[in-house]
């Protein structure tokens, strides 16, 4: 746990909206000194538009407030500085770092998705030279009133310095938007982020790995169609076995014996009993460029160094190793890809923790903590169109559990992603490079990479392939992500969004829930490996997706219109269901539903209802029953009380289906699905990497179809 020294806080009066507070320097967080002091709850979206600075000051040794940086020989012109932004002491927003200037022009704006209960919105100008740590240079406290009232404010701000205002000020824009005015009913709105809303594709979506013959759900689709279940595995098979040009594949873990094809009742030739680690090989040596790219998991075990860090690794049993020693051993490129660690993203776990840490630790931080959980393959598919296109290719990306096909730019935008990632990779990371590639370019793997620039048969702009918009079962589809500078290449400026120096970070993931569930009408429903969040804990003030979920709830209720959230989580998260780091995980998990129920309760009661808050939020969880069955091995009538466990399972016969999906309908006409989980983890940027899709279709909406939604996002759901 944090320690930290404060002073008490004494007010300066002021005339320009800003408090001052009287704090020390050596502050890591200036928010701390105002903790438990709560104002009324914002939630929507607050744009907060950092122009730049002047007159910054800094302190010399006997404490004396001093114009500019001072110097004494330790700068020589490298002056840097940047500014924050916090809300309820948590850091949510950074600008760059522009160098030597005491004004310094940051000209950055910020939508931030806020569920915050706060009085005071801070702003923290942070200076340093010579590349050393940097000095607080000063705050200001903007009070949130003036800005929640949907009015634009902005002004030049004097900074605040040991309980006095300076002659240095900050130029602040601010504009708060509350979420009951974000939802227009005609579209679900576009997020900003590196890739765009793609018009004009086919997606469909998996439930299963397998889906067995007997299993035929009837559900009738608009204009009298009903649902086709499909199946993941045949599918995939089939798509890298046609595949001409190249396959990559990007995942946590990949098990290389898995066989694709099972069903000897529905057997595709040549699939028997071929495992996709024989298939990537089979087509590598048929001259199809197969690249895989999986995370390399450098922990199995509880780490004593990692301990020191405040980090408990728990085992982790992955085949990453083992696939890619196979797949490297029978001439297929694989590489093992570190979570890498970005020496800003270091720089700021020592802010956030004070205590002195060995260099060597946080150099490994972030690689044995977090991971590369992105899922994805891709491929090239024949395009189905028309005479005359026989030797025309397309894109086919899966990610998570959808397949995009047929690909306008989505699926282009998957491939780039998986490009920008391979983009770090330097040659001796990757087994089997080219001799080319070894001779020509030692330090990077890009020259390994299917070069479309000379393959005519595909079209990256998209436009000859896309499915008309018109077409009824055609799909938007946005593709999202987790990622940050130091796991993809060419992170483009606009989304360099945290952590000082240039360190940049995305986080769209985390905005297409939110958006979704602030866009949300009638219900929502989750599947989460994970659900933990928003709970009054310190590390969950990052994660307000449940949060939004019980506001949105709440507003539903003070409105007078019913709203239902139904959850499927598993018994337990992944691991020995009574281990500390389990039972740890399920104590924050039980906090999240604690919170939100408390949330849903207290409107209840506002408005005078008899509901339930059961009649707004649900969790559950899935088991299988398991019947007896003549000749089945019968226990002894007496047990040892050290088979409990086992008497207990006997007795009750259920065994708990273990749920690893991460996706969220909304109103049965949108989908977010993709390998995000809903936890800090997931969402951050800056922690494990993800991606997903958001996708709807936009003629099978309430608001083109003046009827209830029956698209596939309908059938899919029916059929689970």
């Amino acid at each position: 746990m944090k320690t930290m020294k404060t002073q008490q806080i004494s007010v300066t009066t002021s005339t320009s909206g800003c408090l001052c507070y009287h704090y020390l320097i050596k502050c890591s967080r200036f928010g701390v000194l105002l903790q438990g002091i709560e104002g009324e709850l914002l939630n929507g979206t607050l744009r907060v538009h950092i122009y730049g600075a002047k007159d910054l000051l800094t302190v010399t040794d006997n404490g004396t407030a001093v114009m500019g940086i001072i110097d004494e020989g330790r700068c020589n012109n490298t002056r840097t500085s940047y500014a924050s932004v916090e809300l309820q002491s948590v850091v949510v927003a950074r600008t760059q770092v522009v160098n030597d200037s005491l004004t310094p022009t940051w000209n950055r704006s910020f939508d931030l998705l806020v569920g915050h209960r706060a009085r005071y919105l801070s702003i923290l100008v942070t200076a340093s030279c010579g590349g050393g740590v940097g000095e607080h240079v000063g705050i200001v406290w903007i009070s949130m009133a003036s800005v929640r009232h949907e009015t634009e404010v902005e002004k030049w701000y004097p900074l605040c310095y040991n309980g006095q205002f300076t002659d240095a000020e900050v130029q602040v824009r601010l504009k708060f938007t509350s979420n009951v005015q974000q939802r227009n009913g005609t579209d679900w709105v576009p997020l900003s982020s590196t890739f765009p809303l793609r018009k004009g594709n086919r997606v469909t979506l998996f439930q299963d790995a397998h889906v067995p013959n007997t299993f035929t759900p009837y559900v009738v689709l608009a204009n009298n169609e009903t649902f086709v279940q499909h199946r993941l595995w045949e599918e995939m098979y089939t798509s890298i076995a046609n595949a001409k040009h190249f396959i990559y594949v990007a995942g946590w873990d990949l098990l290389h014996t898995t066989v694709l094809v099972r069903d000897e009742s529905r057997m595709i030739a040549g699939a028997e009993g071929v495992s996709i680690g024989d298939l990537l090989v089979r087509k590598s040596k048929e001259g199809v460029k197969v690249l895989v790219l999986l995370w390399n998991n450098r922990f199995n075990s509880k780490n004593s160094a990692a301990d020191s860090a405040w980090v408990e690794i728990v085992k982790i049993d992955t085949h990453s190793h083992e696939a890619c020693g196979y797949l490297c051993e029978s001439g297929v490129q694989c590489a093992l890809s570190d979570r890498r660690q970005d020496v800003n993203i270091l720089d700021w776990i020592k802010l956030v923790n004070e205590e002195s840490r060995s260099q060597a630790i946080l150099d490994q931080y972030v690689a044995w903590a977090f991971s590369h959980h992105q899922k994805l393959v891709l491929v090239d598919a024949p395009v189905n169109m028309a005479s005359g296109s026989a030797n025309l290719r397309r894109i086919e990306a899966y990610v998570g559990g959808v397949d995009l096909t047929h690909g306008r730019p989505a699926a282009w935008d998957i491939l780039t992603n998986f490009e920008q990632r391979w983009r770090i990779l330097k040659s001796k990371d990757v087994c089997n490079p080219s001799w080319l590639q070894r001779f020509f370019h030692p330090n990077d793997a890009v020259k390994e990479l299917f070069d479309f620039s000379v393959h005519p048969e595909f079209n990256r702009s998209g436009e000859f392939f896309a499915v008309p918009e018109t077409d009824p079962e055609a799909w938007d589809v946005q593709f999202v992500r987790s990622i940050d500078n130091a796991s993809v290449a060419g992170l483009r400026p606009a989304m360099q969004l945290g952590i000082p120096q240039i360190a940049g970070y995305e986080t769209s993931v985390y905005h297409a829930y939110v958006g979704a569930i602030r866009q949300a009408e009638a219900f929502l429903y989750i599947e989460s490996q994970y659900f933990i969040g928003s709970a009054p804990w310190e590390e969950g003030k990052d994660v307000p997706v449940p949060l939004e979920i019980a506001l949105k709830i709440a507003r539903k209720i003070q409105a007078g219109q019913q709203f239902a959230v139904y959850v499927l989580i598993p018994m337990w998260p992944e691991g020995v269901p009574t281990s500390a780091i389990v039972q740890e995980m399920l104590h924050w998990q039980y906090d999240t539903m604690k919170t939100m129920y408390n949330i849903v309760s207290n409107a209840v009661l506002a408005k005078g209802l008899q509901q339930k808050p059961t009649d707004y939020l649900n969790f559950f969880t899935i088991v299988n029953r398991e019947t007896e069955v003549d000749g089945e091995y019968q226990p002894l009538e007496s047990m040892r009380d050290s088979d409990e466990h086992y008497r207990k399972a006997q007795l009750y016969r259920r065994f708990p289906i273990y749920v690893h999906s991460k996706m969220m309908i909304a109103d049965d006409e949108f989908i977010i699905v993709g390998s995000a989980n809903i936890n800090n983890r997931s969402m951050d940027g800056r922690l494990d990497t993800e991606s997903a899709i958001r996708a709807y279709q936009p003629y099978h909406t309430n608001a083109f179809r003046r009827a209830q939604p029956r698209g596939q996002v309908h059938g899919f759901r029916m059929s689970l």
